[in-house]
């Protein structure tokens, strides 16, 4: 009986989308999880240039990366801090049914985090 219930245990184990999600965050701090195999690039410089004029800032800008497609247009108002990692942020969020906001980051403290 008893190893017929941790067969079943390792089978729901196995089969759990948390449990897979918790593997991808020990392999690369989340970053396939949220980004796929999107590669990462440092910031450019005139991005850099924008972000600031939007009301951002971080200590050292070197350690934020983005993806290709990146929208630095989307990120007003924020404070980045450690190795933070952005998507795109394009598109549209869906909140609720008929509901929803543009995606981005907007009057935020960022610290050590991945962004999809």
């Amino acid at each position: 009986m008893r190893d017929e219930v941790l067969a079943k245990l390792h089978g729901a184990i196995a089969q759990s989308e948390l449990i897979r999600a918790m593997a991808s965050l020990r392999r690369d701090g989340g970053k396939s999880l949220v980004l796929g195999d999107s590669p990462l690039r440092p910031l450019y410089r005139d991005e850099v240039v924008q972000l600031e004029s939007q009301g951002n800032s971080s200590p050292d800008w070197s350690r934020v990366k983005v993806v290709d497609g990146f929208d630095w247009r989307r990120i007003r108002h924020s404070s980045f801090h450690g190795d933070v990692v952005l998507g795109r942020c394009t598109g549209q969020v869906r909140l609720a049914a008929g509901f929803q906001l543009p995606a981005g980051i907007y009057g935020s403290t960022l610290c050590n985090c991945v962004i999809g």
